[in-house]
């Protein structure tokens, strides 16, 4: 059997050994060094990257949600005076608003991926806010439309009771002065009664016993069937009225006193009136005036003298 000689290492060849060993190693360890730079330098890059991304959603959200602040604010101000019927919407926007800007101040991207959904509805509800101011201005119109028209036709409806006031009044007016009752034929006269009884004329005024006024009241379909106050007033020569009452009627707007009142019962047809009016003091010479009177109004008027 052949026995391997090994031969014995010398200390130059154990040195160089250890220095290959150590090269090696430091190679690895370049290697992993070198390895491990590219991998966080990656790492590093994709952050940055990230980052970046993250900045500019935050930028463009925030651009985004300005536009949409800019948008309501547009809204609200066009239509302030639809505001207090919109107040429960207005409030959801402001809240909705409040929240987002909360979100993108937080800066995370949870943060900002659910801003971006927010600021979503939130354009949502600007155009849901928008389409309901254009339905209450639709109403508004509607009813300023109806309300023009209804004062319209007020207007008009007035008008027309205006004229039908007026239309009454002129009839009224008409009917009035077509009821006024005249009187005619009135003659007056002094008599006495002779002592069979008879009466007759005189023209003395010392044998007049009584004044007799008699007139015929006319017809008129106009006025009122019934019982009719007639007043009669005679003014003897000096210009008193004779009478025996203070009571008074007016005349020409003023009190006067009357000689006689008769209620003379009327049916619309010509009745005739015959008064007297007794002498309680002697009776002068002169020219005596008679006039009639209903309701305040001279219907008939005569005169008589005395010697």
């Amino acid at each position: 059997m052949d026995t391997e000689i090994v031969e014995p290492q010398t200390p130059a060849t154990s040195k160089r050994t250890v220095f290959i060993v150590i090269i090696l190693i430091l190679f690895a360890t370049n290697l992993l060094l070198i390895w491990q730079y590219f991998q966080k330098k990656e790492s590093l890059d994709q952050v940055s990257k990230s980052l970046q991304v993250t900045l500019m959603d935050k930028d463009q959200l925030t651009a985004e949600l300005q536009k949409a602040k800019q948008e309501y604010e547009l809204i609200n101000k066009a239509n302030g005076d639809l505001q207090s019927q919109l107040l429960v919407k207005d409030d959801e926007i402001k809240l909705k608003i409040a929240q987002i800007q909360r979100l993108i101040a937080s800066g995370d991207a949870a943060s900002l991926k659910k801003a971006k959904l927010e600021i979503t509805e939130l354009k949502e509800l600007n155009l849901r806010f928008s389409m309901e101011i254009d339905s209450l201005k639709n109403a508004n119109t509607q009813l300023f439309s109806q309300n023009q028209n209804l004062n319209t036709h007020l207007t008009e409806a007035q008008s027309q009771v205006a004229n039908l006031t007026q239309q009454n009044l002129t009839l009224s007016n008409k009917v009035a002065i077509g009821s006024i009752l005249k009187a005619v034929d009135l003659t007056t006269s002094a008599v006495r009664t002779k002592g069979n009884g008879k009466e007759v004329e005189v023209s003395r005024s010392s044998s007049a016993e009584q004044i007799k006024v008699v007139f015929t009241i006319l017809e008129n379909l106009v006025a009122e069937k019934g019982a009719k106050e007639i007043y009669i007033r005679i003014m003897s020569p000096t210009g008193s009225v004779l009478t025996s009452t203070q009571e008074t009627i007016l005349v020409n707007g003023q009190p006067s006193l009357f000689s006689l009142h008769e209620s003379v019962q009327y049916n619309n047809k010509d009745t005739e009136v015959t008064a007297y009016y007794p002498k309680s003091i002697a009776f002068v010479k002169g020219k005596y005036q008679v006039e009639v009177y209903h309701n305040n109004l001279q219907i008939g008027a005569s005169s008589f003298a005395l010697k």
